[in-house]
């Protein structure tokens, strides 16, 4: 039977050796949980020149935030350089080039034809340069008197009446002698004076077939627009021409609407005007459009729309006269 002593040495060294090996197992331990906590990052792993950058690098310090955290400056940059490079874009674009307006094709001259061969036709452009406030009667031996000729209205961009009137009357001399026709003209320039009697007396000493007096609207109301037709009413001096003097101004305005496509404001007849009242032949006046109009007085001071109206005008003297 074992000593008591010895026992007692027994159980000490066996107490040693299990405190050894449970410290061993402890220390194991402890390393493997001390590997497992640490960050998977490895100090060798950062490129040198951050690493020399930010100094040593410790282990309280996370390496993934300098690896991945973007800095400010690099942020804000990256809008600016895609708006300098949509910027870019839209300047190497080419600039389209505008179109040019397409111009309004030149209205032709009717063809010549021998229509009004044989026809006399005597054209009055209205007014003149310097109207003349004397009186004459407004028919022979008349007590009622009115300005022998006034200067007439005007247009902002196309000047006085009496210049437009002028110059498309030109115009329409030209058209009627291409139609055959014998045409004279009461006034070639502004500076004259000629009254409305006497520029009458003209169309009788050459019997003319119709006496056509040119002249342009004018009123208040710069909306109104359109082309009036004036022909004489049936008094004691106009009774023989009425007849004739409807039928031609029908024929006029109908053919110069078609033409111009203006608004057309009729044929109206008046027994005041004294270029109608000392006529004798058939005559007719048209009121080619309203100067106070904007549209109208564009037009008119155009050489197109002068052209519509001078073969509008044509065509219905062919279709009175014929």
């Amino acid at each position: 039977m074992p000593s008591k002593g010895r026992t007692i040495r027994r159980k000490t060294i066996a107490s040693i050796l299990v405190a050894l090996l449970a410290t061993g197992v402890l220390a194991t331990a402890v390393f493997f949980t001390v590997k497992a906590l640490l960050p998977k990052q490895k100090l060798v792993t950062m490129p040198k020149a951050k690493t020399v950058a930010q100094g040593p690098l410790s282990l309280s310090t996370p390496t993934t935030s300098l690896a991945t955290t973007p800095s400010a400056s690099a942020t804000d940059a990256a809008p600016k350089a895609e708006k300098n490079t949509s910027a870019s874009k839209s300047q190497s674009k080419p600039k389209k080039k505008k179109k040019n307006k397409a111009q309004p094709k030149t209205v032709a001259s009717l063809p010549s034809s021998n229509a009004l061969a044989g026809k006399v036709i005597v054209i009055d452009p209205g007014h003149q340069a310097h109207g003349d406030s004397s009186t004459e009667p407004i028919g022979p031996g008349s007590k009622e008197r009115k300005a022998k000729v006034t200067t007439g209205t005007s247009g902002k961009v196309s000047g006085p009446e009496s210049n437009v009137v002028l110059a498309v009357g030109k115009k329409l001399r030209g058209e009627l002698k291409n139609q055959g026709a014998t045409v004279y003209m009461t006034r070639t320039t502004e500076n004259i004076n000629i009254s409305n009697s006497e520029r009458a007396d003209i169309a009788n000493s050459h019997d003319a077939d119709l006496f056509i007096r040119l002249h342009c609207d004018g009123i208040g109301d710069s909306s109104v627009k359109g082309i009036t037709m004036l022909v004489p009413s049936s008094n004691k001096w106009t009774k023989p021409i009425v007849s004739a003097s409807k039928s031609a101004g029908n024929a006029v305005q109908k053919a110069v609407i078609a033409a111009t496509g203006a608004r057309n404001r009729g044929v109206v007849s008046r027994g005041d005007l004294s270029g109608f009242n000392y006529c004798k032949t058939p005559s007719i006046l048209i009121e080619m459009g309203f100067m106070t109009n904007p549209t109208e007085d564009r037009e008119l001071a155009g050489s197109n729309y002068r052209q519509k109206l001078v073969n509008g005008m044509a065509k219905g003297i062919v279709a009175a006269l014929e």
